[in-house]
């Protein structure tokens, strides 16, 4: 890629050449479309991105987010949120995660990055969860500053991946 920039004062722009490759030729896609439910609560696994460069999943929720024993009184659930973890339960990291300081709302269609697997694994499992937070948003955290997380085992969806 060549690049020229002008620069007021500089007769002559400056030009740049930026090599560039791309690094995601080995993208897989694939779009499940595969749903599950618990009580008033469903979501669905729209699309799953995976490449060298990073894991992208495509889900629809719906429905009222379940909460525990532990999320009532000053304590409420937040929205849903989805781990991704390989055939062995290892998690890979969620690129950038929101943390909303409202009450759930009933419908969400949302594309969340995380990073990518060190090889491409057979399947993968998505474990929903919701965090725990007081009546001003904030979430609980546990002896390490670690926000604690509720998983939701019920919820929790093998996909398998052709490779």
């Amino acid at each position: 890629m060549a690049l020229k920039i002008n620069v007021s004062g500089i007769k002559e722009p400056f030009s740049f050449k930026v090599p560039v490759q791309n690094t995601v030729k080995d993208k897989l896609v694939l779009k499940p479309e595969k749903t599950q439910s618990s009580g008033d609560f469903s979501y669905t696994v729209k699309q799953i991105e995976l490449s060298s460069a990073n894991t992208r999943i495509i889900i629809d929720s719906n429905g009222k987010v379940p909460s525990t024993s532990k999320q009532t009184g000053n304590w409420s659930a937040t929205k849903m949120y989805y781990d991704i973890a390989d055939p062995q339960g290892k998690l890979i990291a969620q690129e950038l995660m929101g943390i909303y300081n409202k009450a759930p709302a009933l419908n969400y269609h949302e594309v969340e990055m995380y990073a990518p697997f060190a090889t491409r694994p057979s399947s993968i499992t998505i474990r929903p969860y919701t965090l725990t937070v007081n009546k001003k948003w904030t979430p609980m955290k546990d002896a390490r500053g670690k926000e604690v997380k509720t998983y939701h085992k019920e919820l929790e969806m093998v996909i398998p991946l052709s490779n």
